[in-house]
């Protein structure tokens, strides 16, 4: 069971984790997600935020960027809005979902839908 988790209107957030292959943190390092969140509804459960994705895989190389509104207890999308390195023009949308909310450090799946044109990544 998910528990209820809400914040005061107005807090911010300011994330910078690593990103691993699964939620155990000794597990494949597959990159970093710096991120800044403000709650934005006065019930306290959703924010507004920006995500900053680096990811340093086997062939590609680069940062994914979103913004959208999540929440702290559903599965969330946020769409994409850019890339940089081998995620050049770029389309798609980032699937969060909360894994463990109740340890003191917080477990979130990532998931990315991406698409892009092969001929974008021709440097």
């Amino acid at each position: 069971m998910i528990p209820k988790v809400s914040y005061p209107f107005g807090s911010m957030f300011a994330v910078n984790d690593p990103l691993t292959e699964t939620p155990n943190p000794s597990s494949k390092l597959l990159g970093y997600m710096e991120a800044f969140a403000v709650t934005t509804n006065f019930d306290g459960e959703r924010m507004i935020c920006t995500c900053r994705t680096t990811l340093n895989l086997k062939g590609y190389k680069g940062e994914l960027l979103n913004v959208g509104s999540c929440h702290f207890t559903q599965v969330t999308e946020l769409p994409l809005v850019g890339g940089t390195g081998d995620f050049r023009f770029i389309q798609g949308y980032m699937i969060i979902s909360p894994v463990d909310l109740m340890s003191p450090t917080t477990c979130y799946k990532v998931e990315f839908q991406l698409y892009w044109l092969h001929a974008a990544l021709v440097h």
